[in-house]
This record gives structure tokens, C-alpha cells and sequence, in this order.
């Protein structure tokens, strides 16, 4: 907070005012405000303002992410400021604007940063599959066992969590093993535990 109210009072009349698209101004706004929540918010700390209230919905809603509950807070804010002081409608426009952006890019580095790969891999070879999956990105794999509904022939699923590049690099190698192997690729909007990053205390 001390550092935000510096440079809001001494560092940013220095700058030269510049006179640009006001919805240029938006997005490089939303954008760079979007980076700095999002590196206070992973770093399990906050900004001292109203993401307390966004903290505290969280912690009551946690199914609701970072972005959507700080987007209502700032465009009921908004829009409460409008119609009460300024009465600015272009001005309320252009600011749910950066707040749209600004918490969509929050969400991006909260959620996107631990975003990554499932892969449940049907084979015939399922420890060759693992050994394959493991020489290749290092990374671990279970068993599951599972039952055909046709032909009811007990087989073994080899379940893998990764990054999304490693991805490429799995299905590659499975081909090598099993051509014949049935792979399914999911997206995971997030991946925890070991040999992944472990999630903030403050989400």
C-alpha cells in the first residue's frame, strides 16, 4: 500500500502525459494491473483494499475464481461511482473495461500458471507405457484398472498428469510403444502435488 500511494503521489507526475486512444489506454491498463494481482495473489499476499472482501468471498465460495469475484466488486464499485459522483457513462464504460480485462488476466496467471495435461492411456503395455512416459519428461504414472463393457476383458489404464509441452512429448513415445494404445487428453486447469507447483495458501 505505502509503495502504490508513492508512486501514485511522486513517481507518476513525472511521466509525461500522453495523448492516446482512451481504449488503448484500457487494455495496457487492464493488462499490466492483471500482471501485478496476479503476481501479489500467487504469492499468497494481497494489496491491503478490497481483496480482503475478495479473499472472504472466496474462502465461502472457493468454486468461484479470483477474477469473477474482484470483476463484480470493481464493476458494482463502478457503477456506484457513476451514478453517485461523476455520472461519466464513457467514463464507467472504459473502467469495466479495465476491470474485465485486469481480472481475466488475474485469473490467466492464478489458474493458467498451474494449468496443464491428464492423459489416460488403454494399452496392452502398460508398463512399458509408464517406462516410456517416465525416460522421456520424468514423470510418474498410476495404474488403474479397468473392464471393457464389450468385450469385458479386465485391462490396465495408465493415468498421467503433465505440463502441456510434455504432452507432445508422451504421445510420441506411446506411439513408439503401442501404436494400438487408446489415449485420451484432457485439459486440467490445474495441477498440484508433487513435481508440480503447489497452490497458494491465500486462494
Amino acid at each position: 500500500m505505502a509503495i502504490v500511494s508513492l508512486f501514485i503521489d511522486f513517481v507518476a507526475p513525472l511521466f509525461p502525459t500522453l495523448n492516446i486512444d482512451k481504449m488503448l489506454t484500457a487494455i495496457c491498463t487492464g493488462v499490466l494491473c492483471g500482471i501485478g494481482y496476479g503476481l501479489i495473489y500467487t504469492r499468497g499476499s494481497s494489496s491491503g483494499g478490497t481483496d480482503f472482501i475478495t479473499l472472504t468471498i472466496k474462502s465461502k465460495k472457493p468454486y468461484l475464481s479470483i477474477g469473477r469475484i474482484t470483476f463484480i466488486i470493481d464493476a458494482l464499485i463502478i457503477l456506484l461511482g457513476t451514478v453517485i459522483v461523476s455520472k461519466n457513462i464513457t467514463g464507467m464504460i472504459y473502467g469495466i473495461i479495465v476491470a474485465f480485462i485486469a481480472t481475466t488476466v488475474v485469473d490467466k496467471m492464478v489458474y493458467g500458471l498451474n494449468a496443464g495435461k491428464m492423459t489416460l492411456i488403454v494399452t496392452d503395455k502398460a508398463e512399458e507405457v509408464a517406462e516410456a512416459i517416465n525416460k522421456t519428461v520424468s514423470r510418474g504414472a498410476t495404474f488403474l484398472e479397468a473392464q471393457g463393457s464389450y468385450t469385458e476383458e479386465s485391462k490396465r489404464v495408465v493415468m498421467c498428469a503433465c505440463g502441456n509441452r510434455q504432452m507432445y512429448l508422451i504421445k510420441d513415445a506411446i506411439k513408439e510403444v503401442d501404436p494400438a494404445a487408446f489415449m485420451i487428453i484432457v485439459d486440467s486447469s490445474e495441477v498440484m502435488g508433487e513435481g508440480f507447483e503447489k497452490k497458494s495458501s491465500v486462494l
